[in-house]
């Protein structure tokens, strides 16, 4: 039995190329008592052969059929023996000292520490590394994270699979697949509320950028569904003092996806949120700035074609 169990949840991953490179990130840990799980969630390539050939005393090989991240995740829950678990997504890779690293943090912490994550590189479908997300734990860790999400990327994390037993009890399942592309954030909320979280300050995850996600990103109406569920589904459980604050939180989920609406151009949609937010108590200078150029396109693009102007250029 490992300590630490890994899980790597595929789909397809072979065609993008990325999957062998997340595997050999996880195999060349400087901390070596891992098992490695890789769920493949209904892959139609070539995935079955390649994890096939990498299966041994260290990798289990799970395949299924296709019902999404979040259900994939829990078979790779169901199948891990370790003490800690990790997650790791197939376009996604870890610097060698990732897992030592985060549990030196749970062996300085408390036993009521249940979850560590670590700043994250941000690159793109060559590895370039384009940009850094260092979040660091605020004061109230379940508050904040009705209001946004300071763990970035479920590659970063690790959690007590004690922990993972515990709070699963409030569903079916740890993460909830009918909340897709937020069932992290569901579960960090779930974390929070009974257990303390810390961070790594160190970027030891390499988090990809691909066209792949930037889609997922850019449906955003399936975003604002999943994120509005996702917040009723929290403050449904949560105590008097979040409960209250549904308002703010309300607008807060709001005004980030008013903003992806004007950014992709719905301009009508965008007003309409901004209007909610403003029915909830919500605002800023940046939403209304930008409430009042959407009536006008041309000023929209006037104002990015300055920005990019003014925009501090990289020096060699």
């Amino acid at each position: 039995m490992a300590l630490v169990s890994v899980i790597i949840t595929t789909y397809n991953g072979d065609t993008r190329g990325f999957l062998g490179k997340a595997i050999q990130s996880v195999l060349k840990q400087t901390f070596h008592d891992i098992e490695l799980i890789i769920v493949d969630d209904g892959s139609l390539d070539k995935t079955p052969e390649v994890c096939r050939e990498m299966a041994g005393p260290r990798v289990k090989y799970i395949r299924q059929a296709n019902a999404g991240v979040g259900a994939a995740r829990n078979s790779g829950i169901g199948a891990a023996s370790g003490g800690f678990i990790c997650f790791l997504d197939d376009d996604d890779e870890w610097a060698p000292t990732k897992v030592e690293r985060q549990l030196e943090e749970f062996r300085k912490g408390s036993s009521r520490l249940g979850l560590v994550y670590t700043a994250i590189e941000l690159i793109d479908e060559t590895g370039n590394v384009v940009g850094l997300q260092r979040h660091e734990v605020p004061a109230d860790p379940y508050k904040s994270l009705f209001f946004y999400n300071f763990v970035d990327a479920p590659s970063s994390v690790m959690v007590r699979a004690s922990v993972l037993r515990q709070v699963g009890k409030f569903f079916n399942d740890v993460f909830v697949p009918a909340i897709q592309g937020c069932e992290d954030r569901d579960l960090w909320i779930r974390v929070a509320r009974e257990y303390e979280i810390a961070a790594v300050p160190e970027p030891l995850v390499q988090y990809r950028l691909p066209g792949g996600r930037q889609q997922m990103s850019r449906n955003i109406a399936q975003m604002e569904q999943s994120e509005l569920t996702m917040l009723a589904l929290a403050l449904k459980s949560a105590p008097p003092e979040i409960a209250k604050l549904s308002d703010s939180a309300h607008a807060s989920t709001l005004t980030r996806i008013a903003m992806e609406y004007f950014a992709a151009g719905e301009y009508d949609t965008f007003r309409d949120r901004v209007r909610k937010v403003i029915r909830l108590g919500g605002s800023s200078r940046a939403l209304l700035v930008r409430f009042a150029l959407s009536f006008s396109p041309p000023a929209v693009r006037l104002s990015r074609q300055v920005a990019r102007r003014l925009a501090p250029r990289r020096t060699a």
